[in-house]
């Protein structure tokens, strides 16, 4: 088609946007186009355009959903990918994984990564080229199904182990040392992983290859088998709705409510203990800011899944009740263009886990800032004191060499802006952490320590 051809069609489709559809079909008709032509002579952007999808195309709703579908998903995965990676990488040292809590959060990175390449990577190639590599085979169609679903709920139930375990280290913590440690933690993350493997292996029997007619064309989709339609389109979706969203908030919402008390409680009572001697303050002190530090983290991560997630529960449930192939084209153009913003906003809580432990957690930030700075400096510049040392009284003064009373490491405020990739220490310090290539030891006393 000539440019002046396709320029002759962008402006016939800006005119078909003013007219009713019924006139615009009549108008189609006596000049011998069909929609192919204007979406194609029309969308620079070069998007695929299914068959079924052209009269759609006429509303501006649905053709935000087709732009949000080809640009968001591309920035997800980018970020996604290197947050969940870097996560993996700081979570998955010893100074971290002396803390089951971390231990459950380093496999989450791996769930949330899995999520993203099964389920949005997979629908932007969709967006792009028309092929989902669901319909293209039955073990293909099978494969996905069971292991987009079960990696999606493990990512969520994971956030539930971690919040169950904080709650039990909030407002149980004589339990928490035999109840939070890696060897429960190892159990509970096998548990979780057997038992949304079995509950979404009906897949395996219940959906296959399904061929449709459209306008002359045969149409190969992803779907229940015709003995197994009613399961997989009516009963599945409330099934996966109660473990995905709403068993979840439930459960996350009690337990954060009274980890939320629990810490004002505790804050009130320590408040009313301001009496006793500085020297039990100051042992009291770093347990507890560790405490308060990780809870804080943890607090911020489930409400974040909580925003994120909530619409598309919402959706979900509106879903149940409305007819996608009823004829009012404007309604069912709007009601894709919110089911794509809620399903987009789901991908970005398996994607923005990493910003919110810079955000809020400390520890987090300590090791990360290690392990760019301080690890790639040659061996010789470790044993170098970088900075004069302060007068400055610091609550990191004191510091256990295998148990011995060894010099003082004094380090800054590592959320402070004035942190310029330098690490103070005396010779001492400096090459033992460069012999053992482990950050120095944090004085901070582990909360559930693993054993």
């Amino acid at each position: 088609m000539s440019d002046g051809g396709a320029t002759n069609l962008t402006q016939l489709r800006l005119l078909l946007e003013r007219l009713t559809p019924s006139q615009v079909d009549e108008l189609l008709n006596q000049l011998h186009l069909n929609h192919p032509e204007l979406a194609d002579a029309s969308e620079p952007n070069r998007m695929h355009i299914r068959s079924y999808e052209q009269q759609l195309m006429r509303y501006e709703p649905y053709r935000i959903q087709k732009l949000l579908l080809l640009y968001i998903p591309p920035i997800l995965i980018i970020l996604g990918t290197f947050g969940n990676v870097f996560s993996f990488v700081i979570l998955k040292r010893k100074a971290m994984l002396k803390f089951s809590t971390y231990y459950y959060l380093m496999v989450l990175a791996v769930a949330d990564t899995l999520v993203l390449y099964v389920g949005l990577l997979r629908l932007w190639i969709g967006e792009l080229t028309g092929f989902d590599v669901r319909d293209r085979a039955d073990w293909l169609c099978k494969l996905t199904n069971v292991v987009g679903y079960t990696v999606s709920d493990f990512s969520v139930w994971l956030i539930i182990a971690v919040t169950v375990e904080r709650y039990i280290v909030v407002c149980h913590p004589l339990r928490a040392s035999t109840m939070c440690n890696a060897r429960r933690a190892r159990k509970v993350i096998g548990g979780l992983l057997c038992g949304l493997l079995l509950l979404n292996a009906h897949f395996l029997w219940t959906v296959r290859i399904v061929y449709f007619k459209h306008a002359g064309d045969t149409i190969p989709q992803c779907a229940g088998s015709r003995r197994h339609s009613r399961l997989v389109e009516q009963v599945w979706p409330w099934l996966d709705t109660v473990v995905y969203s709403v068993l979840p908030f439930l459960i996350i919402i009690v337990l954060n409510a009274l980890i939320v008390r629990q810490v004002i409680r505790a804050r009130r009572h320590r408040i009313q203990l301001r009496n006793g001697s500085m020297y039990e303050q100051a042992q009291r002190r770093p347990s507890h800011e560790g405490s308060t530090r990780l809870t804080v983290m943890l607090l911020t991560i489930t409400f974040a899944f909580l925003l994120t997630t909530l619409p598309m529960t919402v959706a979900n449930i509106l879903a149940a009740f409305w007819n996608e192939y009823r004829t009012d084209l404007a309604a069912v153009s709007r009601f894709k263009l919110g089911r794509t913003i809620t399903e987009l906003l789901m991908y970005v809580n398996h994607s923005m886990n990493f910003f919110l432990y810079c955000a809020t957690g400390q520890k987090f930030r300590h090791q990360l800032v290690w392990m760019v700075c301080y690890a790639r400096r040659p061996y010789s510049l470790n044993l170098i004191t970088l900075s004069e040392p302060t007068t400055q009284p610091s609550r990191f003064d004191s510091v256990r060499n295998n148990g011995k009373s060894g010099p003082s490491l004094r380090r800054p405020d590592l959320g402070s802006e004035l942190y310029p990739c330098m690490v103070k220490s005396d010779m001492y310090s400096s090459l033992m952490a460069a012999k053992r290539h482990t950050p120095p030891e944090m004085t901070e006393t582990p909360l559930t320590e693993i054993k």
